[in-house]
C-alpha cells in the first residue's frame, strides 16, 4: 500500500492458520493498522493479493468483505455513543436482520419476531463479555475497558471467521488487560481466527501462536513468540540498538 512515494506496507507476505491467534506488532508508523484497512477493504491496495479461505477478496468493497465472515475493531474505539450498549450489537447485526422494507413500515410480525431474535443474541453476546448490566445503558457513558469490550462484542455477534482487533489493550490498566487476554483466548475457543495488533508485550507473547513483525512497512520477522522475543532484529527495531542485555525487557 503507497502513499505517494510513502510505502506504507511494502511486500508484506502473511499467511495466516485456520484458528490461529495471530499477532503482529511494530513500531509506532511501522504499517500495522494500514495493513489492517487493506485487509478489510477500506484502502485498495496498490498491489499484490488478498486471500481469505481460498478466494480472492483483493479490492472488494467493505460490505462484500464482512459478508464473507471478517470483521474487526479499530485502534480508536468507534461507537454510537448516544445510542444504548444493546442498539449498538443490533447495529453490529445488520447482516443478519434485514426485514423488508413493508415490514419495517406496518410493523410486520415478521419484523418483530426477527428483531426479538436480534435482541435475544445480542444479549447472549453482551452476557459472555460481561456487559449485560450495561444493556440499557448509554454506550458513550461506560468506562474506556467496557468501550473496548463492547467494541469487540459488536464485531463477534455475527459470528466471523476471522475477527481483527487493533490495539484492543490501548489505554486498559493491568488487570483490565489481563481480563482481555483471558477473553481473547476465550473468543478463540468460540471458532474465529483472531489477528492482533497490539504493542503490550506481555499481551502478545501471551496470547500469539505465532507473531509477525513489521518495521518501516516490511515484513522483518515472523515465528513464535520466543523467537521473535530473542530475534535480535526486532529488538533493534524498538530499541534502536542490538544488545542482549536488553532483551528482558522486550
Amino acid at each position: 500500500m503507497h502513499f505517494g512515494g510513502v510505502k506504507a506496507v511494502d511486500e508484506v507476505d502473511i499467511s495466516v492458520n485456520e484458528g490461529e491467534i495471530f499477532g503482529i506488532i511494530g513500531p509506532n508508523g511501522a504499517g500495522k493498522s494500514t495493513f489492517f484497512n487493506v485487509l478489510t477493504g477500506f484502502y485498495k491496495p496498490t498491489s499484490g493479493n488478498i486471500y481469505f479461505l481460498g478466494n480472492e477478496i483483493t479490492k472488494r468493497p467493505v460490505h462484500e468483505i464482512v459478508s464473507l465472515g471478517i470483521s474487526r475493531t479499530f485502534q480508536n474505539i468507534r461507537l454510537f455513543d448516544q445510542m444504548s450498549v444493546l442498539d449498538n450489537m443490533l447495529v453490529g447485526m445488520h447482516l443478519k436482520i434485514h426485514p423488508k422494507f413493508n415490514h419495517i413500515l406496518l410493523m410486520n410480525p415478521n419484523k418483530i419476531a426477527e428483531e426479538s431474535k436480534g435482541r435475544k443474541e445480542a444479549k447472549s453476546v453482551l452476557e459472555m463479555f460481561n456487559l449485560i448490566d450495561a444493556a440499557n445503558s448509554v454506550a458513550g457513558s461506560l468506562p474506556y475497558g467496557k468501550k473496548r469490550r463492547l467494541e469487540i462484542a459488536r464485531a463477534m455477534i455475527c459470528k466471523p471467521k476471522l475477527i481483527l482487533l487493533d490495539e484492543p489493550s490501548a489505554g486498559m490498566n493491568p488487570s483490565e488487560t489481563i481480563e482481555l487476554m483471558k477473553l481473547i483466548i476465550k473468543i478463540r475457543e468460540l471458532g474465529p481466527t483472531i489477528i492482533v495488533i497490539e504493542h503490550n508485550m506481555k499481551l502478545i507473547m501471551g496470547i500469539s501462536d505465532r507473531i509477525a513483525v513489521l518495521n518501516f512497512g516490511k515484513k522483518i520477522a515472523e515465528g513464535i513468540p520466543t523467537e521473535i522475543k530473542c530475534n535480535k532484529q526486532v529488538i533493534e527495531a524498538y530499541l534502536g540498538r542490538e544488545d542482549d542485555s536488553n532483551v528482558g525487557n522486550f
